[in-house]
């Protein structure tokens, strides 16, 4: 059979007495187990994001992206606002505004490097 330039054939395959059948389960459980971060992910993810925040923005930088979030930053310092960002930015429920908050800072920056666009562009 044939479907949209891919080819795939299907074959019974009999199992003989010495092998055992996988249970499709177990195949599932591996999987999941596979996709799923562990918290050694976790802690090496936050480790980077920690030091980028730190060591390429400025706290007015990191109040911005806290404005965008909504997240209070009334007398906080750097560490909280990067830590504050961090745990926003990691948790599942956030991932769409935090797609959308990098995309429109990268057009920010694509604008600010354009030869006619920047004279136009207010970010401070």
């Amino acid at each position: 059979m044939s479907d949209i330039g891919m080819t795939y054939e299907i074959n019974e395959i009999n199992l003989s007495p010495n092998d055992t059948p996988v249970d499709l389960s177990d195949v599932l459980k591996n999987i999941e187990e596979a996709s799923t971060p562990s918290l050694d992910d976790w802690s090496t993810e936050y480790l980077k994001l920690q030091l980028h925040y730190t060591e390429n923005f400025t706290v007015k930088e990191l109040s911005k992206i806290c404005d965008y979030y909504e997240i209070d930053k009334r007398k906080k310092r750097k560490d909280e606002l990067v830590e504050d960002i961090i745990i926003f930015e990691n948790a599942d429920e956030n991932k769409s505004i935090v797609e959308t908050r990098k995309r429109l800072w990268f057009y920010i920056q694509e604008l600010k490097c354009d030869k006619y666009f920047k004279k136009y562009i207010i970010w401070d």
